[in-house]
């Protein structure tokens, strides 16, 4: 039996355009996003990709017209060999009936009512109903599913499917949790024998989803919602939770029956309905870093207590001991880890799929498995077979050197054996480099897994840095996975009852031995979120970290996406070798191709740098504060005797510690020449200080820097200390020289660290 499984409309993001001004940052903000397809031939998953990979727009909720041609012909076969077509919604007329009731009984007022049932109805009519979903696939692939083979899948039932396919089938509780569904957004279950049951008084209402509560905040501060999340989840990290926390006091109801509700219900179609409410509990929004910490880290609290309680609510209905989490809340790793240790169950599963990239896995899955055709030993045998998240497109050393044809010039390359690509690769990570790793078929869902992969050597504090900025042109506060082998990780990491996490799903906190050892990888609060490498699932990637364990004696390797922001993850040769080149990115394996630039300095040195640099400080903040803010000061701490770039320095123009703007002049041993800053603005209630350069100077044509020190909230007796600086160069400048500048500022916040290191000893 063969089931095609796709996901996407070619109208929804122009329908919430149009009709509730969903645009820009809040383009994905409702349903639709992640469009992909996927192919089960008699149970096994043989194809799966999603949209955005192959026409390169991040988070697509077209029509997955490509992928599905890509899943057909991957197969080789044509629309008239299958047998079921399973699309993850149900808009049936009794859920747009039920939908518009509601609506009608709410206490809202006549005219808003009105406006959104006539704007539900046109989106059940135009966009999300059987008949339009059809007629969406026929305008789009030419071929008209007979209706006889045609599944529409529950949204969630979608996910918890996607989940108990992925983990081998295998009797298991179930928790799906995401923005919404046709009209719920999270509901618990289970899958006895291949049969899935609802817990239906479990079922809570998109109004009180907390996934889309958590997007709101994700907009709320300035990011994607439906995209950015992990952004907030980084940011938690920054700071410890208000005591007591709004969120917790005054919006949260945690009911009896395991269910929860908010005293504000949500309106999802006013993408702005708690706006106010969040500036009631932490006051006006501030774009800073401190103030977005403390709404994300107050958010996150949220979210774990919401999880938490449906979870054990959900022990006490079930004598299974297996836990499936899905849905896109799955994807909030910080509240994996302490849901699962919390549970009694013995063992808690979050798939590669769990976000609506995999729910045309699970569509597929739930036609097949219920079809009356399918029998039992089909099932047996399937689910013998693990599933790997490498099921997207695979490209050949033709392919590949097709691609590098049109590149000549700009790259130089070397081919290289099995063998010889592990030990060269693992050769130039004992340095500071950014390699991008490119094999076999893409990964499914949001996370590289290792085939489309940018990597470094975790063992420099600043590779964080370089990567965020030089590479990823993304905000400098994101955090990176580290790989690990699995049968090493629980010794450097406190892994609780987990012994694996192959795709990312699960934080932990880094043993204190080796928070020293992989800097680069560890997370402002002390954890990583890791993905465990095994011989079978990785080979080529696990015989890499040994080969490079072996020579540096560090345990991880930094592991990304390969893209930058705001683009999809490379998906074909000359995705990669186009973000290769429009990057800082040091080398590029294709395959077994080595890649190197043939004019290795990059477009961003030419014109401009940006670098954003942060670290926490032993010591309080007025204390450090006392101290950076004097120029003098802070130039002799970043001036250590084997890397000295100033002398002479002085105050200029009447100049002081307490004036501003006030001027300062020294000298930089790189060339010797003169150079003459200001102190530009001081906010000493934010601790904040900005700089700037007066005149051009040693090929720079314009310099600024920002200086800001914060509190951590559980600990008083340290500090965040943020250092951002944005370089201009000069079209004639001596690349040389501006590169020994760049390379020194990059030393300069260590040097703060390391100084208040010793003054706290």
């Amino acid at each position: 039996m063969i089931v095609l499984g796709c996901n996407g409309f070619s109208r929804v993001s122009e329908f919430f355009s149009e009709r509730l001004g969903a645009t820009g940052i809040n383009k994905h903000y409702l349903l639709g996003h992640d469009a992909a397809a996927a192919l089960l031939v008699d149970g096994r998953l043989v194809a799966a990709v999603e949209e955005e990979r192959l026409n390169r727009e991040k988070k697509t909720t077209d029509f997955p017209a490509n992928a599905i041609d890509w899943c057909l012909k991957e197969a080789g076969i044509t629309f008239d060999d299958v047998d079921l077509f399973a699309f993850p919604w149900n808009w049936s007329t009794r859920i747009r009936d039920e939908t518009l009731e509601a609506i009608r009984t709410s206490p809202a007022p006549q005219a808003a009512k009105t406006e959104l049932m006539g704007n539900i109805s046109a989106l059940f009519d135009q966009v999300v109903s059987h008949e339009a979903i059809l007629a969406d696939f026929e305008a789009r692939t030419g071929h008209r599913p007979d209706p006889a083979k045609v599944r529409f899948v529950p949204h969630h039932l979608a996910h918890a499917t996607t989940g108990y396919y992925l983990a081998g089938m295998k009797d298991s509780a179930f928790l799906v949790s995401d923005g919404r569904a046709e009209r719920f957004s999270t509901l618990t279950g289970e899958f006895r024998d291949g049969r899935i049951t609802v817990f239906d008084d479990t079922v809570t209402g998109s109004e009180y989803s907390i996934g889309t509560l958590f997007s709101s905040i994700t907009r709320f501060l300035g990011f994607v919602p439906n995209n950015d999340e992990y952004k907030v989840m980084g940011l938690a990290g920054y700071t410890a939770p208000p005591t007591p926390n709004p969120f917790l006091e005054h919006l949260l109801t945690l009911h009896d029956d395991g269910r929860y509700t908010f005293t504000k219900p949500l309106q999802t179609d006013d993408l702005h309905s708690h706006d106010a409410l969040f500036e009631e509990y932490f006051g006006p929004f501030e774009d800073t870093l401190e103030y977005k910490a403390r709404v994300a880290a107050a958010a996150q609290q949220m979210l774990n207590v919401a999880t938490a309680h449906q979870v054990r609510h959900l022990e006490a209905r079930t004598d299974l001991d297996r836990l499936l989490f899905e849905g896109g809340v799955a994807l909030n790793c910080l509240n994996n880890t302490p849901l699962f240790e919390g549970s009694r169950f013995e063992d808690m599963q979050v798939s590669f799929g769990a976000s609506d990239t995999g729910i045309t896995i699970g569509a597929a899955a739930h036609a097949w498995l219920n079809d009356p055709g399918t029998a039992p030993a089909s099932i047996r045998a399937a689910a013998a077979e693990p599933v790997t998240p490498y099921l997207g497109p695979s490209y050949d050393d033709a392919a590949i050197e097709e691609a590098l044809e049109a590149f000549t010039g700009r790259v130089s390359v070397k081919r290289l054996n099995d063998d010889e690509v592990v030990e060269t690769v693992a050769k130039l990570l004992t340095e500071k480099v950014v390699i991008g790793w490119f094999e076999g078929r893409v990964e499914h869902g949001p996370r590289a897994l290792g085939h489309r992969s940018i990597i470094a050597n975790p063992g420099f504090s600043d590779i964080k840095d370089i990567i965020n900025t030089r590479v990823k042109h993304r905000e400098p506060f994101r955090p990176f996975a580290p790989l690990v082998l699995e049968e090493q990780a629980p010794k450097i990491f406190d892994m609780g009852r987990k012994t694996s996490s192959p795709y990312m799903t699960f934080v932990f906190p880094v043993r204190d031995e080796y928070k020293d050892r992989i800097p680069g990888a560890v997370h402002v609060d002390g954890t990583s979120r890791i993905q465990t490498l095994t011989d079978e699932g990785t080979p080529r990637l696990t015989a890499l970290l040994r080969r490079f364990t072996e020579l540096t004696d560090t345990p991880c390797l930094i592991n990304t996406s390969f893209n930058v922001a705001g683009e999809p993850i490379v998906c074909t040769p000359t995705d990669a070798l186009n973000c290769f080149l429009g990057t800082e990115i040091d080398y590029l394996i294709l395959g077994n191709h080595l890649i190197a630039k043939e004019h290795p300095v990059p477009i961003q040195i030419q014109r401009k740098h940006t670098m954003y640099h942060s670290t926490i400080l032993d010591a309080d903040p007025d204390t450090v504060w006392a101290t950076v803010r004097d120029a003098m000061q802070i130039l002799d701490i970043v001036s250590p005797g084997d890397l000295d770039i100033h002398r002479d320095v002085s105050w200029v123009e009447g100049g002081s510690v307490d004036t501003v703007p006030a001027r300062y002049d020294f000298k930089l041993t790189l060339n010797g020449r003169l150079v003459q800053q200001e102190i530009a603005a001081r906010d000493e209630i934010n601790k904040t200080q900005s700089y700037r350069a007066i005149a051009p100077t040693s090929g720079v044509a314009k310099y600024e820097a920002t200086i800001r020190v914060f509190p951590i909230t559980n600990d008083p007796a340290r500090s965040f200390f943020d250092w951002s600086r944005v370089l201009e160069i000069a079209e004639d400048a001596d690349l040389k020289v501006v590169e020994a500048i760049i390379d020194v500022m990059e030393k300069q916040t260590d040097a703060v660290r390391d100084h208040f290191a010793k003054t706290a000893n």
